[in-house]
C-alpha cells in the first residue's frame, strides 16, 4: 500500500508500528526496484542522520535535517526519508510547522518521509496533511519462516501435528515477540509449546489496561438455559472455524442475577478460546480524540489476539446515552458505537462476542438490529427444574451434605440463580441442619423480580414477541441430587 503513496507522489505518510526495522527492511525491499535514495532520521541524545552508504552526521536536529533532505540532489527515482520519533513533538505547533514548511519541496522533488511511531494522534494541521498507515502484523508464512530459523538453529524440528496450533497461537504477535516465546517455550520443555505465545498475547491485553482478561467458566456451573445451550453446541461450536459460517456473536437480555455473566465466561471453554472483558465505558477519555483512539487501540488487540470470546457486559450502560450524545458529550458515544459496529461488521478476525444487557430498550437500534448479532436470548427467572440444577451446582461446589436440591427449588419460587446461590451460602453460615435454616433464609429474601414485579412482567411480555427465550417453558432436570439429610454445623 506504501508503495502506491510513494508512486502518487505524497510527501509524507505517517506509519503506525512498533516494528520498526520490520517495517523499514520490508518498505525498502519494497521499493528497491525503484531505486529511491534512503536516509534516516532518528534523534537520541545528539541526533544521527543516516544515508543508505552509510555516512552519518551526528549533532542534527529535525529542522536541519529536513533542511539537508530538501538541499539534496536525487535521481529521477526520488528519495526515501525515514523518521524516528517525531510523535513526540508532532503535536507542538513548533514540530508540525517545521515539517509542514518543507512538504511542498519534498513533493515538488518526489521525496516521500515516511514516519514511523507505535501510535499516532496528529494535530488538525498535519492530520489533513499525511495519511496514516497501519504496517500489518507478521503474515503465517513470515511467522512460519521465523519457526524454520528455530528449528535450524536449536536443530530440533517441530512436529507437523503441533506446528499449524503454534503457528494459529503466533497469529497476532509481533514476529520478536513471536519468535522469543517459540524460543522461551524451547528452553522451558526441550520442545514446542504454545502456552508461552498465549501467555504473550494475554500480556499484551494486560499493559493496555483497556481490556480484562477473564478465567473461562466451566459449562457444568450453569442451570438450565437448556435452549442456549443446545444453540451453542449445535451451531456455534461446530462453525467456529468457517469463515462464512461462523456465529459472530449472541447478545443476552434478562434481569441481573440470571447468568448471563456466566455464559459469557463459559464459552471460552465451549470454544476452547480466551476470554477478555470489553467495557465500553472505559474507552471514553477526557481528551479530544482520545476515546476514539482507545477504541481503536481496543479494536487492534482484539484482532491480534484473537481467536478470542469478547464479553461486552451491561452494554446499555455505555451506550444508553446514545440519543443525546451530539449534545452531552460531543458525540462520543456516537463515534464509538460506530467504530464498534464497523469492526463487528467488517472484520474477518475469529471472534465470538457475548453481549449482555438488563434493559434491552436503552440499546441503540443499529446495535440490535439483524446482523450484528445472530441471535439474541432472553433469560428469564429459572423455572422450578432449572433452580433445582442450580441448586444441585452449588451445593456441590459448597461440599453439602445435608441439603436437598429439589426443597431448595420448591422455597426460591422467582429467585435468580444469584439469589439462590447467595441464600445457600446464607444457610451454611448460620449451621444447623440445613433444610431449616434455608426455608428460613430464604422466606426472608424479597426476590428482585417479585421486588420489581410489573417491570418484569412487562419486559417478560415484550421480550416473548421480541428475543428467543433461552429456556424451555419447563424443563426436567437430568439428574436431581438428593443428599442425606445431615447436619451440616
Amino acid at each position: 500500500m506504501l508503495l502506491d503513496y510513494y508512486r502518487a507522489g505524497f510527501p509524507a505518510v505517517a506509519l503506525e508500528t512498533v516494528e520498526e526495522q520490520r517495517a523499514i527492511a520490508k518498505i525498502t525491499n519494497t521499493l528497491q526496484h525503484s531505486h529511491p535514495g534512503i536516509l534516516t532520521l532518528s534523534i537520541d541524545g545528539t541526533g544521527s542522520f543516516r544515508t543508505e552508504d552509510g555516512t552519518t552526521r551526528s549533532g542534527v536536529a529535525y529542522a536541519a535535517a529536513f533542511q539537508h533532505v530538501a538541499n539534496m540532489q536525487f535521481g529521477d527515482d526520488g528519495g526515501l526519508f525515514y523518521i524516528h520519533d517525531f510523535h513526540h513533538i508532532a503535536k507542538s505547533a513548533g514540530g508540525y510547522r517545521t515539517l509542514m514548511n518543507y512538504l511542498p519541496t519534498f513533493k515538488a522533488k518526489h521525496i516521500m518521509a515516511v514516519l514511523l511511531a507505535p501510535g499516532w494522534s496528529l494535530p488538525p494541521e498535519l492530520a489533513h496533511e499525511l495519511p496514516v498507515l497501519e504496517f500489518a502484523r507478521p503474515t503465517r508464512d513470515e511467522l512460519d519462516a521465523a519457526l524454520s530459523v528455530i528449528e535450524s538453529t536449536s536443530g530440533c524440528p517441530c512436529d507437523d501435528s503441533i506446528r499449524p496450533g503454534l503457528l494459529d497461537a503466533a497469529s497476532g504477535l509481533c514476529l520478536q515477540e513471536a519468535e522469543n516465546a517459540i524460543a522461551l517455550s524451547f528452553v522451558r520443555t526441550g520442545g514446542y509449546d504454545r502456552v508461552p505465545l498465549e501467555q504473550e498475547k494475554m500480556s499484551m491485553i494486560n499493559k493496555s489496561g483497556l481490556l480484562e482478561i477473564h478465567q473461562p467458566a466451566c459449562p457444568d456451573d450453569i442451570g438450565g438455559l437448556d435452549l442456549l445451550k443446545e444453540y451453542i453446541t449445535s451451531e456455534v461450536i461446530p462453525a467456529k472455524n468457517d469463515p462464512l459460517l461462523r456465529v459472530k456473536g449472541i447478545l443476552l437480555a434478562g434481569i441481573p442475577g440470571g447468568g448471563k455473566s456466566l455464559v459469557s465466561k463459559a464459552a471460552g471453554s465451549w470454544l476452547d478460546w480466551p476470554v477478555i472483558r470489553m467495557d465500553i465505558g472505559r474507552m471514553k477519555g477526557s481528551l479530544v480524540g482520545q476515546s476514539e483512539a482507545n477504541m481503536r487501540e481496543c479494536l487492534k488487540l482484539i484482532t491480534a489476539v484473537a481467536p478470542v470470546v469478547v464479553w461486552c457486559d451491561e452494554v446499555e450502560k455505555a451506550l444508553g446515552g446514545h440519543l443525546s450524545s451530539a449534545k452531552t458529550d460531543g458525540g462520543t458515544t456516537l463515534g464509538l458505537i460506530s467504530q464498534l459496529l464497523t469492526y463487528m461488521q467488517e472484520s474477518t478476525a475469529q471472534t465470538f462476542w457475548v453481549a449482555t444487557c438488563n434493559n434491552y430498550e436503552l440499546l441503540p437500534t443499529e446495535f440490535t438490529r439483524a446482523g450484528r448479532f445472530d441471535e439474541k436470548f432472553w433469560i428469564d427467572v429459572p423455572t422450578e427444574a432449572e433452580r433445582e440444577q442450580i441448586a444441585s451446582v452449588h451445593l456441590r461446589k459448597l461440599g453439602v451434605d445435608g441439603g436437598d436440591a429439589h426443597k431448595v427449588a420448591v422455597y426460591t419460587k422467582d429467585f435468580t440463580g444469584a439469589e439462590i446461590e447467595s441464600s445457600i451460602k446464607s444457610a451454611i453460615r448460620r449451621g444447623g441442619n440445613f433444610h431449616e435454616t434455608f426455608r428460613t433464609v430464604s422466606a426472608g429474601v424479597k426476590p428482585l423480580a417479585v421486588a420489581n414485579g410489573a417491570q418484569v412482567a412487562a419486559f417478560r411480555d415484550w421480550a416473548k414477541d421480541t428475543l428467543r427465550s433461552a429456556s424451555s417453558v419447563e424443563i426436567k432436570a437430568k439428574s436431581t441430587t438428593r443428599l442425606r439429610n445431615v447436619s451440616v454445623n
